[in-house]
């Protein structure tokens, strides 16, 4: 190596050193403070080669090499500092400047289990994760590339050219073959396919997934999200979630979407309730669907699912989400799955197409796991339950709603999903006669029952009054593994155009007319509205006026309370059937 006098033997050994030696982060570097650099190598405002310590100035020497390609930009990644190929030194004088050995690998170079090394006859590196590391995994067809070079790799050429030397396009499996590089990678490459070099991830020792700016995996760039076949829109219609998408969500609509937030009109289950959890199943080539809720996260909707679950022939089987909902206590209860629709028939779906309308599984009793008290059949052959109007249809004479037997003015508002589940069922959803819609298509009937209170005993298909499957749920409380119970928190009576004539007008949104409630509800919920008897005049019974505001339910232990309905009864459990003693009739009327 040439240097020129009064340089000693020593002293060239030493500055030989400097050829790979430089300071610091080339992008910081101005040269003031730092001349002692250039003084030996570089040259301008860089401490970089050329020139080198002989006063090398071209690229096909080993002094020079590719020394200023690496310390600037390119088009593929931003400049690299010196301390990735070598030890930089505080000054010129710090121990081990001039005695230390020449290349000291950094970070960045020796990343994701890399061996970067420097052939020197060769004058090539190999195994430097800048380069593509290891080629067996990333299917790089130029890992180890000449230090010196006539000209400047050209990064204008295709990607089948220009990103080929480091890595496949694309790398091999397991890998996704594909060559839409933004679709998973959108923080490091542009949807043009250009890489985003300001945003610093190419080549930064990170695989980077992702859409721009920092979002989830961008599951449109290969496919709908969710693609627009079959019922994928019906279990994810909520088109303001389409780019919250990732691999293996197994979220709902709920945990997308604060309770205070706007009520959204479709549901919305992430994918992994439906598809593989496993990131190695995700673009294999085989479009699989996974029902079992074994492995699934817990608390998850799918996590209630059976090991059995299954999707065959088109159709899913044992699924929660398609059930009565006492799949929640399948350790105590077998759950009730109902058959699904195929796939892509199109069709829609009621009440009754996942668990009965209204639900009608026997009851296990007061608070047990299989408590149920919507409908069912008391020891004397009627009906019982929380459904069509007050009082219910095992009172003598069957329910008021509508009027019955007893003759006019017999009548008392609906009891319908919403005056339980107002938060489930859609209270906006009105019908024509200005109260909830109740899907009169509801089957009441029970084998061996006395009398056929169900809505198809007044109304049929088409009647305008209360059409059948005219039920709407809201999807942020529906199908979310819960039983929500939100009673209905109006006191002021809607406006509705058939009720009850004055004196017998009611003044709260649940009433009954021709009343005898023997106490009020201690809670001050009720009211009874006195009726003039003229001098002579038949007895006429009151109409008793209600609201649910103050009721509440505790989930625990599926006990009501406050409930203005069960009048003296403050608190009752979920799940109980008449007697056949007096012992219920005194509960709510305190006789």
């Amino acid at each position: 190596m040439r240097v020129s006098s009064p340089w000693s033997p020593a002293a060239v050994a030493a500055l030989a050193a400097l050829l790979l030696f430089a300071c610091g982060d080339p992008r910081a570097f101005a040269g003031s403070g730092r001349s002692e650099c250039t003084a030996c190598h570089g040259g301008g405002d860089s401490p970089a080669p050329p020139t080198g310590l002989g006063g090398e100035t071209s690229t096909t020497q080993p002094a020079v090499g590719a020394h200023r390609l690496h310390l600037r930009d390119t088009p593929i990644r931003q400049a690299l500092p010196c301390s990735e190929c070598h030890r930089v030194p505080a000054s010129v004088d710090a121990p081990g400047h001039f005695g230390g050995p020449l290349l000291v690998w950094g970070p960045l170079a020796a990343a994701r289990g890399s061996s970067p090394s420097f052939e020197a006859a060769a004058t090539r590196c190999s195994g430097v994760y800048c380069h593509g590391g290891n080629p067996s995994v990333t299917g790089g067809a130029a890992t180890a590339p000449s230090w010196t070079y006539a000209e400047e790799p050209d990064f204008t050429l295709p990607p089948a050219q220009s990103c080929t030397g480091c890595h496949g396009w694309p790398p091999p499996p397991p890998h996704p073959q594909l060559t839409s590089c933004a679709g998973c990678h959108g923080k490091t490459v542009a949807a043009d396919g250009t890489i985003d070099v300001a945003g610093g991830r190419h080549v930064n020792g990170v695989v980077d997934f992702g859409g721009s700016g920092g979002g989830g995996l961008s599951c449109d760039a290969c496919h709908g999200y969710p693609p627009a076949t079959g019922a994928h829109l019906v279990h994810f219609g909520w088109t303001a979630g389409a780019d919250v998408g990732v691999y293996g969500d197994t979220r709902i609509l709920a945990d997308y979407v604060p309770l205070g937030a706007p009520r959204a009109a479709s549901y919305a289950f992430g994918c992994g309730n439906c598809h593989p959890l496993d990131p190695a199943k995700h673009m294999d080539g085989t479009v699989e669907v996974e029902l079992s809720g074994s492995g699934a996260p817990p608390g998850s909707l799918k996590s209630l699912n059976p090991a059995a679950a299954s999707y065959a022939s088109g159709s899913c089987a044992s699924v929660y989400c398609h059930s009565s909902g006492q799949a929640t206590d399948a350790a105590s209860a077998t759950p009730v799955y109902a058959a699904t629709p195929p796939w892509t028939s199109g069709q829609a779906l009621g009440c009754a197409s996942c668990h009965a309308d209204p639900p009608r599984y026997p009851t296990g009793g007061p608070g047990a796991v299989t408590a149920n008290t919507h409908a069912g059949l008391a020891y004397d052959g009627y009906v019982y339950g929380h459904f069509l109007g007050q009082p219910g249809p095992w009172h003598p004479g069957g329910s008021k709603h509508g009027g019955d037997a007893w003759g006019p003015p017999q009548d008392a508002s609906p009891i319908t999903c919403q005056t339980c589940h107002y938060g489930t069922v859609d209270p906006a959803n009105t019908g024509p006669s200005g109260f909830y819609y109740l899907d009169a298509g509801g089957d009441y009937a029970f084998p061996g029952e006395k009398s056929d209170e169900g809505c198809a005993r007044c109304h049929r298909t088409g009647d305008p009054a209360a059409p059948v499957g005219s039920g709407r749920t809201l999807p942020l409380l529906h199908v979310n593994g819960r039983r929500d119970v939100v009673f209905d928190p109006r006191t002021g009576l809607p406006g509705i155009s058939w009720l009850p004539a004055a004196p017998f007008a009611p003044s709260r949104p649940a009433w009954v007319t021709g009343a005898s409630p023997g106490v009020l509800p201690p809670s001050g919920d009720g009211v009874l509205a006195p009726v003039p008897v003229p001098p002579g005049g038949a007895f006429a019974a009151p109409t008793l006026s209600q609201f649910l505001s103050s009721a509440l339910y505790d989930p625990a232990t599926k006990t009501c309370s406050n409930v203005a309905c069960h009048l003296a009864e403050t608190s009752v459990q979920w799940g109980g059937a008449p007697s056949p003693d007096n012992a219920t009739c005194k509960a709510c009327h305190g006789l």
